[in-house]
């Protein structure tokens, strides 16, 4: 393990790697040469303002300016919408909660469900000619079925106790099931040849149920 890392952030690349779904070499740019660049910015953000406080304003300048510039140095421009990646950021930065980093960078990059359908579908790889089948048709069956699921599941239990497992399970069985019958959509492999989602991907899908899943429960109430 490399000390200089530990050292900087008591945190070592491979459990950092598997929590948010990174390459370990990344993970380890990230700890030794990216995290001292940001916890310097907000070295000189603090003094300059006054405040160590943690401000939602700051806080989304640091998430939408600063960091993907520090990641273009280090060849790392694919993480900077990856949300799990942000807010194990986020968590180091400002020693919060898991649940705590999350929602503050739900806050900050919120969008909307047709932006992610979009951003969804280049991720995936898929032709412009092709994106509006995929955000008009595609997209609306997957939220249909998703939403049935989540309906379903909140009504037997009122909340979703491992959401992130749950999702997982819809993305398994519906959007994977879906985009499999489309050849424009691309497909991406795990080592024992199932269909899996990019971290690209499945971090936008995750954020398309959260939105869905708020859609549900504001229909039960």
């Amino acid at each position: 393990m490399d000390d200089t890392i530990h050292e900087l952030t008591g945190v070592d690349p491979q459990p950092m790697a598997n929590e948010v779904g990174i390459d370990e070499d990344d993970a380890g740019t990230v700890l030794n040469d990216v995290m001292p660049i940001l916890k310097r910015k907000l070295e000189l953000a603090a003094a300059k303002t006054g405040s160590s406080n943690i401000e939602v304003r700051r806080t989304k300048k640091l998430i939408n300016d600063e960091v993907p510039k520090v990641l273009s140095n280090y060849a790392l421009t694919h993480l900077k919408n990856n949300r799990k990646f942000l807010a194990f950021l986020v968590k180091l930065l400002f020693g919060l909660t898991d649940k705590q980093a999350r929602k503050l960078i739900d806050k900050i990059k919120k969008q909307s469900p047709q932006a992610l359908a979009e951003q969804l579908a280049a991720q995936l790889g898929i032709h412009p000619t092709e994106i509006q089948t995929f955000t008009k048709k595609i997209i609306p069956k997957i939220r249909s079925y998703s939403k049935s699921m989540l309906r379903k599941k909140l009504e037997n239990e009122r909340s979703i106790e491992d959401p992130e497992k749950y999702y997982q399970f819809i993305i398994d069985n519906v959007f994977i099931d879906e985009f499999e019958n489309h050849p424009f959509i691309r497909s991406t492999t795990d080592a024992s040849n199932q269909a899996i989602l990019n971290p690209e991907a499945l971090d936008t899908a995750y954020q398309l149920l959260g939105t869905w899943v708020r859609e549900v429960a504001a229909e039960l109430r």
